[in-house]
């Protein structure tokens, strides 16, 4: 009986191993394609960091812009600005034609915590009558020291301000627009904002002497005679209203 013979398969049908050159080859390929992927997975994520610390910081300025410019709008009058503070009359909450002390507040910027700080008082039972002389409303640091006791609140309208700046014009007492400017974050991510706003009342009458005058017939409120510098004349009456 004969034997099977060993057949050797052709070459073409055996299995090869991949050669050390095409391994380092490969290795270097996915390398490549691995490191690439990871560049733009972070760069991809760091632009999305970057667009929300840019819109967060926005927002942030926005609503100070917004309450700077909201508090001066609606103020009676504006007793000091400086460049860190403005003093504010604002409102006569119970219609005597005179500034009381819970009627005030101050804008201010700390410096030290890097804040835009909204300062006033508010009492929790009956208000106090604490008549606030014209002196002390145009000294910004004499009508801090008075808000020290327990109603005093600060409300915080911005953070991690780097700068401000307050300027009114014109610079004294009766002063028709105070302007804002301040930059938030630091370096790349820094922005600046600025916000113009004038009060919607004068407080002239408050700082002359022959401001008021009796009420209209039918009326028992008093006449007020705005007095204005603004046009560089003293003393320039410009009307007459029931206020």
């Amino acid at each position: 009986m004969a034997r099977p013979r060993n057949v050797t398969k052709p070459d073409r049908f055996r299995r090869r191993g991949f050669t050390m050159t095409e391994m380092l080859i490969a290795a270097s390929t996915t390398a490549l394609v691995a490191a690439a992927a990871a560049t733009l997975t972070s760069a991809v994520a760091n632009a999305a960091t970057e667009t929300r610390g840019v819109r967060s910081t926005r927002s942030a300025g926005q609503y100070a812009i917004k309450r700077v410019g909201q508090s001066i709008r609606q103020a009676r009058g504006i007793g000091q600005v400086t460049g860190t503070t403005v003093t504010l009359w604002l409102e006569d909450a119970n219609n005597d034609d005179t500034l009381n002390l819970y009627e005030a507040g101050i804008i201010r910027y700390d410096a030290v915590n890097k804040q835009v700080v909204f300062e006033y008082l508010e009492s929790s039972g009956a208000t106090p009558t604490t008549t606030l002389s014209a002196a002390t409303f145009k000294d910004a640091s004499a009508l801090t020291t008075l808000m020290t006791n327990s109603d005093k609140k600060s409300v915080v309208w911005a953070e991690d301000v780097a700068s401000l700046t307050f300027t009114g014009y014109p610079n004294y007492t009766e002063t028709r627009i105070v302007e804002a400017a301040f930059t938030i974050g630091v370096d790349d991510d820094a922005m600046d904002f600025r916000v113009s706003a004038s009060p919607r009342a004068t407080a002239d009458y408050l700082f002359a002497t022959d401001a008021s005058s009796p009420p209209p017939t039918g009326s028992t409120r008093k006449a007020r005679k705005k007095v204005s510098k603004w046009n560089g004349i003293q003393a320039s009456e410009i009307t007459a209203m029931e206020l």
